[in-house]
Protein backbone atom coordinates (compact mmCIF):
# COMPACT_ATOMS: atom_id res chain seq x y z
CA UNK A 1 0.00 0.00 0.00
CA UNK A 2 1.59 3.60 -0.77
CA UNK A 3 2.42 5.60 2.03
CA UNK A 4 0.46 9.02 2.39
CA UNK A 5 3.47 10.49 1.53
CA UNK A 6 4.26 9.15 -2.05
CA UNK A 7 0.66 9.69 -2.61
CA UNK A 8 1.29 13.30 -1.31
CA UNK A 9 4.26 13.70 -3.62
CA UNK A 10 2.18 12.32 -6.49
CA UNK A 11 -0.47 14.68 -6.34
CA UNK A 12 2.05 17.93 -5.85
CA UNK A 13 3.68 16.58 -9.08
CA UNK A 14 0.71 16.27 -10.77
CA UNK A 15 -0.71 19.54 -9.89
CA UNK A 16 2.68 21.56 -10.99
CA UNK A 17 2.46 19.97 -14.04
CA UNK A 18 -1.10 21.11 -14.86
CA UNK A 19 -0.54 24.55 -13.31
CA UNK A 20 -0.88 27.20 -15.75
CA UNK A 21 2.61 28.91 -16.75
CA UNK A 22 2.23 32.11 -14.27
CA UNK A 23 2.01 29.96 -11.29
CA UNK A 24 5.01 27.72 -12.97
CA UNK A 25 8.94 29.12 -11.37
CA UNK A 26 10.46 31.94 -13.45
CA UNK A 27 7.11 32.34 -15.76
CA UNK A 28 5.78 35.93 -16.31
CA UNK A 29 2.82 36.66 -18.45
CA UNK A 30 4.18 38.74 -21.48
CA UNK A 31 0.43 39.64 -23.35
CA UNK A 32 -2.60 38.03 -24.31
CA UNK A 33 -4.95 38.15 -27.01
CA UNK A 34 -8.70 36.34 -27.75
CA UNK A 35 -8.84 35.62 -31.44
CA UNK A 36 -11.18 33.41 -33.37
CA UNK A 37 -11.27 29.81 -33.56
CA UNK A 38 -11.26 29.69 -37.34
CA UNK A 39 -8.07 29.90 -39.82
CA UNK A 40 -6.13 33.16 -39.28
CA UNK A 41 -3.30 35.03 -37.58
CA UNK A 42 -3.07 37.64 -34.99
CA UNK A 43 -0.02 39.46 -33.37
CA UNK A 44 0.34 39.97 -29.42
CA UNK A 45 2.13 43.03 -28.62
CA UNK A 46 4.19 42.38 -25.26
CA UNK A 47 3.25 44.78 -21.89
CA UNK A 48 6.34 46.05 -21.22
CA UNK A 49 10.01 45.93 -22.80
CA UNK A 50 11.74 43.70 -20.98
CA UNK A 51 13.64 40.90 -22.72
CA UNK A 52 13.12 37.14 -22.58
CA UNK A 53 14.80 34.23 -23.81
CA UNK A 54 12.28 32.10 -23.37
CA UNK A 55 8.67 32.17 -24.07
CA UNK A 56 5.81 29.96 -24.08
CA UNK A 57 2.04 29.60 -25.33
CA UNK A 58 -0.80 28.94 -23.56
CA UNK A 59 -4.65 28.20 -25.06
CA UNK A 60 -7.46 28.91 -23.27
CA UNK A 61 -11.58 28.61 -23.74
CA UNK A 62 -10.95 26.38 -27.43
CA UNK A 63 -7.88 24.07 -29.01
CA UNK A 64 -5.87 25.57 -31.57
CA UNK A 65 -3.18 24.29 -33.80
CA UNK A 66 -0.25 27.25 -34.96
CA UNK A 67 1.09 26.96 -37.71
CA UNK A 68 3.92 30.14 -37.84
CA UNK A 69 5.33 31.96 -35.06
CA UNK A 70 7.42 35.18 -35.73
CA UNK A 71 9.18 37.26 -32.93
CA UNK A 72 9.65 40.87 -34.26
CA UNK A 73 12.09 42.52 -32.33
CA UNK A 74 12.15 46.65 -30.91
CA UNK A 75 15.05 47.09 -33.46
CA UNK A 76 13.37 46.17 -36.17
CA UNK A 77 14.85 42.23 -36.97
CA UNK A 78 12.67 39.19 -36.30
CA UNK A 79 12.98 35.30 -35.99
CA UNK A 80 10.85 32.93 -36.67
CA UNK A 81 10.15 29.80 -35.05
CA UNK A 82 8.88 26.25 -35.74
CA UNK A 83 5.94 25.52 -33.73
CA UNK A 84 3.48 23.45 -35.71
CA UNK A 85 1.81 21.76 -32.35
CA UNK A 86 -1.71 21.54 -31.22
CA UNK A 87 -2.49 23.22 -27.83
CA UNK A 88 -5.61 22.39 -25.92
CA UNK A 89 -7.63 23.98 -24.34
CA UNK A 90 -6.49 24.95 -20.74
CA UNK A 91 -3.14 23.64 -21.89
CA UNK A 92 0.47 25.09 -22.78
CA UNK A 93 3.02 24.46 -25.55
CA UNK A 94 6.78 23.55 -25.22
CA UNK A 95 9.01 26.30 -23.77
CA UNK A 96 10.56 28.18 -27.45
CA UNK A 97 14.07 29.80 -27.37
CA UNK A 98 14.82 33.22 -28.61
CA UNK A 99 18.35 33.10 -30.54
CA UNK A 100 20.92 35.88 -29.47
CA UNK A 101 20.24 39.11 -27.74
CA UNK A 102 17.95 40.48 -30.01
CA UNK A 103 16.70 43.28 -27.79
CA UNK A 104 13.23 43.67 -26.47
CA UNK A 105 10.24 42.11 -28.35
CA UNK A 106 7.75 44.27 -30.33
CA UNK A 107 5.11 41.47 -31.41
CA UNK A 108 4.55 38.04 -31.48
CA UNK A 109 2.58 36.69 -34.51
CA UNK A 110 0.94 33.80 -34.62
CA UNK A 111 -0.70 31.76 -37.38
CA UNK A 112 -3.15 29.14 -36.16
CA UNK A 113 -6.12 26.92 -37.44
CA UNK A 114 -8.96 25.09 -35.41
CA UNK A 115 -7.67 22.70 -32.89
CA UNK A 116 -10.92 21.50 -32.17
CA UNK A 117 -12.01 17.67 -31.44
CA UNK A 118 -15.22 16.12 -30.83
CA UNK A 119 -17.75 19.14 -29.90
CA UNK A 120 -15.62 21.92 -29.40
CA UNK A 121 -18.23 24.87 -29.77
CA UNK A 122 -16.47 27.84 -28.74
CA UNK A 123 -15.59 30.58 -31.30
CA UNK A 124 -12.81 32.20 -29.74
CA UNK A 125 -9.84 30.99 -27.66
CA UNK A 126 -7.53 33.40 -25.62
CA UNK A 127 -3.61 33.27 -26.76
CA UNK A 128 -1.33 33.91 -23.67
CA UNK A 129 2.03 33.91 -23.73
CA UNK A 130 4.48 33.96 -21.00
CA UNK A 131 8.12 34.69 -20.81
CA UNK A 132 11.56 34.55 -19.23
Amino acid sequence: MASTRTILAAALAAFAAAAPASAQSGWGMIGESEVGTQAGSGAITPRGADPFRQFMICVDLAPLRFRTITVRFAGGASQAIAFRDRIAAGACGRALSVRGRAGPVASIDVAYEPGRTGNVTAETARVQIFGR
